[in-house]
């Protein structure tokens, strides 16, 4: 029930509010689920499609890099950091098989990009769609910028280059 309750509000506070309960109990009840869950994962399982994110958590630079299996949205693992030693261990601790690998989705950063083309060099590299965009309208709207100081009709047009479908 507090797991079904948590997947509704999507916050311990107010799952802890509606169940009359303390703050810690959800937690603790979080952190043994997934300890069980861990246990009955299927360690065998050989990924062909893989992911790997960052998530940043407290205040400042701190971040998390997740693996997971992008066909199911199921997390393989997570480790502390988002260098090149935060993946080499994803992927030493969760691939028991690298040449099964066919394709990695990620973003841009530096580390990911570098460490996958070595350690899977078979693998096909997808970036990730939101960077895409984001990357596509930064270069649309440097280009608007600069010349718009040379064309007038051009004033006033950024809403409609970068948020107009």
């Amino acid at each position: 029930m507090v797991i079904d309750l948590l997947l509704a509000t999507k916050n311990q506070t107010a799952t802890s509010k509606l169940l009359r309960t303390g703050f810690n109990v959800i937690n603790r009840i979080i952190h043994l689920s997934v300890k069980r869950g861990l246990v009955r994962r299927d360690k065998t399982l050989t990924l062909s499609n893989l992911s790997i994110d960052e998530k940043s958590f407290r205040k400042g630079h701190s971040y998390v890099s997740v693996l997971s299996n992008p066909l199911t949205g199921t997390v393989v693992d997570v480790v502390e950091n988002r260098d090149t030693k935060a993946v080499k261990q994803l992927i030493n601790s969760a691939i028991t098989d690298i040449t099964k690998v066919e394709t990695v989705t990620m973003d841009m950063w530096p580390a990911y990009l570098n460490t996958i083309k070595k350690m899977i060099s078979n693998a096909s590299i997808i970036h990730d769609r939101f960077h895409l965009v984001k990357y596509l309208n930064d270069g649309i709207d440097k280009v608007r910028k600069r010349e718009v100081k040379q064309y007038d009709e051009l004033r006033n047009t950024r809403y409609v280059l970068l948020k107009n479908k």
